[in-house]
C-alpha cells in the first residue's frame, strides 16, 4: 500500500514539474515575443521603450525646426497608416536660477508641487493653450483629469499623470510623465486618439511611460 501511493506521489510531482516547465517556457515565449514588437531609445539622460510601429522623426532640435519645439529632445510618431497624431514627445527645461539664492528653482520632481498640484498645472495649462479665437472656434481643449499618481525609482520621483481633451473636437487622450534629474525637468507626453488610448492598446502605451527613466 505504501508503495502505491509513494508511487502516486511521485506522479504527482512529476506532473507539477512538468506544468512549470511549461509554464516557464511560455513565458520566456512571451517575453522574446514582446522584446520584438518593442523598441529601445537611449540617450546620455535618459532611456524608454516603445512599441516597434512608432519611428522617430527627423527633427532640426537645436533650430527649433519644429513648431513649439522649445526643449523638444524627442519626437516619435505613429508609422501606421492614419496614425500619425499619435506621438511621443520628451522636452527637458533647465531650472532657472533664483536670483535672490542663486540656487536652482527646482532640483528634485517634489519642488514642483505633490503630484496633484502638478496634474492641476498640467490639465489647466491643457485649457488655457486652447483659448485663442482658433481653438474656441474648433471647441477648446476641455481637458479633464483622468489620473495622478506617482513612483519612485533609484531614488528619482516620477509623477504620472493622465488627461483626456478634445483637439477639433475630436477625443484624445495624453500620458505625462514628469520628473527633475540633476535640476532638470523631465516632460514625457504620449499623445493618442481615445479609442485606442483606452482600449487594446491602453497597456502598451502605459508601458512606454513607465519605462522612461532617467539616466
Amino acid at each position: 500500500m505504501g508503495g502505491v501511493l509513494g508511487a502516486g506521489a511521485m506522479m504527482i510531482l512529476n506532473a507539477s514539474s512538468r506544468g512549470r516547465g511549461t509554464s516557464a517556457r511560455a513565458q520566456e515565449k512571451e517575453e522574446e515575443e514582446e522584446e520584438k514588437n518593442t523598441q529601445e531609445f537611449t540617450f546620455k539622460t535618459f532611456a524608454l521603450r516603445t512599441p516597434s510601429y512608432f519611428k522617430e522623426v527627423d527633427v532640426d532640435y537645436e533650430k527649433g525646426g519644429l513648431r513649439g519645439a522649445n526643449g523638444l529632445e524627442l519626437l516619435i510618431r505613429d508609422s501606421r497608416l492614419g496614425l500619425a497624431g499619435n506621438t511621443v514627445m520628451l522636452n527637458k527645461q533647465r531650472s532657472p536660477m533664483d536670483p535672490n539664492t542663486n540656487e536652482p528653482l527646482f532640483s528634485a520632481t517634489e519642488d514642483l508641487g505633490n503630484v496633484e498640484e502638478v496634474a492641476e498645472k498640467l490639465v489647466a495649462g491643457e485649457n488655457e493653450r486652447s483659448k485663442g479665437a482658433k481653438a474656441v472656434l474648433k471647441g477648446g481643449a476641455k481637458a479633464v483629469l483622468k489620473e495622478a499618481k506617482k513612483e519612485t525609482v533609484d531614488g528619482i520621483t516620477y509623477y504620472d499623470v493622465s488627461y483626456t481633451k478634445k483637439v477639433s473636437f475630436v477625443d484624445r487622450i495624453v500620458r505625462t510623465r514628469v520628473c527633475v534629474h540633476d535640476n532638470v525637468l523631465f516632460t514625457l507626453t504620449v499623445e493618442t486618439d481615445l479609442e485606442r488610448g483606452t482600449g487594446e492598446e491602453a497597456q502598451s502605451l502605459d508601458d512606454i511611460v513607465t519605462s522612461f527613466k532617467v539616466l
